[in-house]
């Protein structure tokens, strides 16, 4: 990972958006048959708006002295021979007219009718997101190289020997910088998931030898301060692949709370810095011979070492004020052993898949929290909870597909998983201050689990008809879940003097769902697509509890039967050449009952009734709405205009029965006195979304983007009242602006500012813990890049954030640098 971009990270850690990924699938929808291409007969192909591509060059292209270089400077680092974006190799000619996943992307002798062109030439007529290169990666082809390209194209792709090329290419990145700030280290860390101070060493190490015949051999390395990775491909022609690779790096956890405790602003901090070393070994055998099975094999080793924050909170260490919110971190110990099986063969039109995965886990925590017992009381203890975990799980799956028509295709399959583990757990308590308390403890040495599931499916894909597509498909799932564990629930009456409780714990539920799809797609008019997409299902739980000693002795049986609907419809349709247009609609409604069989608390004078939790719950019902918009605008060839509108709301309800209990001054049974049996609402939310992006390319040189975001949310419950729950609501804002600037082939500038902002927080914690948070950030990002000469490359970057929180009373307010330098340097 390049370090330079961890300080971006930063900038989102709150609500992360990733542009790499916007650039990452660039290649992958232009070779996916997203865009389609005309041209007109006989001539120059032009846009609706009038544009035209560039002439191709006059006179024979020479492929050595004109083409080899383009393509090795733009395109191979991600069609190369080494896992080829796509399955699109540019690197040979019979690659370049395979295509790639989506079928062909030249067509020869007619350089107007090829994707790639229009793809290189960054058409007006396609999205930004399919231009290639990458914006980013390297600057785009110029229009005498385009013209190169289609001439080459026109030619039949002449593909001369020319020289001898290299067998091996090297690419050595060594970079060093600097990231701190106002904040504490240990939180700079914990965002930007990177050391703070300075950094430094191999960003990033590429040698790759390739003769023209023969094995060929790739290796790609890392070593960074607590980041280094190192993987080593080779190919052996005609037969397959072996690889291996190994990794570490280290994830930081925060040290800190997120609240104040005190009018003074304070957080609750931790006495260390939590932080999991991460790692992996993996070896990879393919064998992949023409006419043979496909054959993959696969063994992992994983593990995880070292602290990380958790969620379940302590009490401050003087004990004020009575709330859980100083952070604890749990210890983790985990070892993972995963061995991987694929094979796929085809006979005759049929096409069958084997995939088989073994996983052996073996895993121990421990954490220590402080707490209050009972939560309203005075008295403090120290609870300390250690769990083991040893695991092992197969999962194995079979696939087929079969296209019987031109116009029906068949796939289906079967996948078969099973589980067992053994794990303990112990809870033990010690207290912190004199006060009045019961020391508790809870061990559990043998819990044993198991889980199976079958998975059966068959589909059928009819068309296209005229346009029209059919897709239909059923799929049944049953699974099994049991458990069992001894356990003791012990209370210490007088030092070294326990009263104990030992008892068994069982649990069993089994689950078969049903599920029908069937979906619909054409294009009635051109340059229109409907969509139409509807599913049921029907499933059907049975659970079975038990606990006959401890201090809550139960047994509960429960039969749960569910239906479910799921209809989507949609279109997208391009009226005008500069103009698209979509829009969507999804509905989901969810109905379950519930027949408790069983509620009761056994003892030895016999079986009486619980007192009726969770077993009143008589139904829920939960229903969810998604509409979604899109509109695109190009008034010209340098403009682009993108806005985006989606919304999401659920409401779910539940119905239940009378809950008698006891009147706490007289002890005399009232009916229905926790409810009386009713139908009460369970939440109620609602979210809007709008996103508004534009780009402008006035000149060659120069390119202009804006994004802006605005969310807003809405979410209600039953419990309604601001001195408890109250109603959560709050906006979140976001704009991002990047400007790009190519001087010449030798060297371009990038500028980068992002703002943000989130308010969900609620003034209440003088009654109960705060709900919601309040943070701003302000990122700027100044990044140089310059090749010198044909082998060295120099890199340079600044970058400066700024966040406050006033939710955390400042404690977590920020303002940092980061400066970065890379030198590339880069042989063959």
């Amino acid at each position: 990972m390049c370090s330079s971009c961890h300080m971006t990270r930063a900038c989102s850690h709150r609500a992360k958006t990733c542009r790499a990924g916007l650039v990452g699938c660039a290649a992958a929808l232009l070779l996916t048959g997203v865009e389609r291409f005309t041209a007109a007969q006989g001539g120059e192909p032009t846009s609706p708006t009038g544009v035209q591509l560039p002439a191709p060059a006059a006179g024979p292209v020479d492929f050595e002295r004109d083409i080899r270089s383009i393509l090795e400077r733009s395109c191979l680092r991600c069609h190369g021979p080494e896992r080829p974006r796509s399955g699109l190799r540019l690197d040979t000619r019979e690659g370049i007219l395979a295509g790639g996943d989506g079928g062909p992307v030249v067509v020869l002798s007619n350089s107007a009718a090829s994707r790639l062109i229009h793809a290189v030439a960054r058409s007006p007529e396609i999205s930004e997101d399919l231009w290639m290169p990458p914006e980013g990666r390297t600057p785009p082809l110029s229009a005498e190289e385009i013209g190169l390209l289609r001439a080459w194209i026109d030619q039949g792709l002449p593909w001369t020997s020319g020289p001898p090329r290299p067998a091996d290419r090297i690419e050595v990145t060594v970079a060093t910088g600097w990231r701190g700030g106002s904040a504490p280290a240990s939180f700079l860390r914990s965002v930007w998931q990177r050391p703070s101070g300075w950094d430094g060493g191999l960003e990033n190490l590429f040698w790759s030898h390739e003769p023209p015949e023969g094995p060929r051999f790739t290796l790609h390395a890392r070593a960074l301060r607590d980041d280094a990775f190192l993987q080593m491909d080779g190919w052996l022609p005609e037969w397959g692949r072996a690889s291996l690779g190994v990794s570490q790096y280290r994830w930081y956890g925060p040290d800190r709370g997120q609240w104040p405790l005190l009018p003074s602003g304070e957080v609750g901090l931790l006495d260390r810095e939590p932080a999991l070393d991460i790692g992996r070994a993996r070896v990879t055998l393919e064998l992949d011979r023409r006419n043979w099975p496909g054959l993959h094999l696969d063994y992992e080793h994983r593990y995880r070492d070292g602290s990380r924050a958790i969620t379940s909170w302590s009490a401050p260490p003087d004990g004020t004020p009575k709330r859980l919110l100083w952070p604890a971190y749990e210890v983790v110990d985990e070892e993972s052993h995963i061995l991987r099986f694929h094979a796929h063969h085809e006979v005759g039109d049929w096409r069958f898949e084997e995939d088989l995965r073994l996983q052996w886990t073996e895993r121990h925590t421990s954490r220590t929290n402080a707490l209050f017992n009972p939560p309203e009381g005075d008295a403090r203890f120290l609870t300390r909870v250690a769990e083991t975990h040893q695991s092992f799980q197969a999962a194995n799956a079979v696939r087929f597909d079969r296209a019987f028509r031109p116009w029906l295709r068949a796939n289906g399959g079967y996948f078969y998983s099973r589980y067992d583990a053994d794990r303990s757990f112990a809870l033990d308590e010690a207290p912190l201050n004199p006060a009045p308390g019961v020391v508790r403890r809870w061990h559990s040495p043998s819990i044993t689990l198991e889980h199976s599931a079958h998975v059966a499916n068959a589909n059928l894909v009819a068309g296209p008809w005229a346009g029209w597509t059919i897709v239909t498909g059923v799929q049944s799932e049953w699974t099994r879940h049991h458990g069992l564990g001894r356990a003791s629930f012990d209370y210490e009456l007088s030092p070294d003097e326990w009263f104990l409780q030992p008892t068994l714990q069982e649990s069993a539920r089994d689950r078969f769902v049903l599920t029908e799809r069937l979906g619909l797609r054409g294009e009635p008019i051109p340059r229109s697509v409907v969509f139409a997409e509807a599913a049921a299902q029907q499933d059907k739980v049975e659970l079975f509890e038990e606990q006959p000693g401890g201090d809550t002795p139960f047994r509960r049986d429960t039969l749960a039967e569910g239906r479910a609907w799921d209809l989507r419809a949609g279109f997208d349709t391009t009226p005008l050449p500069n103009f698209t247009l979509g829009a969507s609609y999804r509905w989901r409604l969810r109905d379950t009952d519930f027949d408790h069989r069983q509620d009761v608390v056994p003892t030895e004078f016999g079986d009486f009734p619980n007192s009726g939790y969770p077993a009143f719950i008589r139904d829920r019902h939960h229903r969810t709405e998604q509409i979604e918009a899109r509109l695109t605008w190009r008034p010209a060839p340098q403009w682009r205009a993108a806005l985006l509108y989606r919304f999401l709301g659920s409401r779910s309800e539940s119905a239940t029965d009378p809950l008698d209990g006891f009147d706490p001054a007289t002890f005399e049974p009232v009916p229905g006195f926790y409810t009386p049996g009713t139908r009460t609402l369970g939440a109620e939310s609602d979210v809007h979304a709008w996103t508004l992006q534009l780009s402008w390319r006035p000149v060659t040189r120069w390119s202009f983007r804006l994004q802006g975001s605005l969310q807003d949310h809405r979410v209600r419950s039953a419990v309604d009242d601001a001195a408890t729950l109250p109603a959560w609501a709050g906006r979140s804002y976001r704009l991002q602006g990047l400007a790009r600037w190519t001087w010449n082939d030798r060297t371009e500038a990038e500028f980068s500012y992002e703002w943000a902002m989130s308010d969900f927080h609620r003034d209440n914690l003088e009654t109960v813990l705060p709900i919601g948070v309040l943070w701003r950030e302000q990122y700027l990002s100044l990044a140089v890049r310059r090749r010198c000469g044909e082998r060295l490359t120099v890199g340079l970057r600044y970058g400066l954030w700024k966040y406050d929180e006033p939710t955390s009373g400042g404690a977590n307010d920020v303002l940092a640098h980061l400066a970065w330098v890379n030198l590339t340097w880069r042989w063959q």
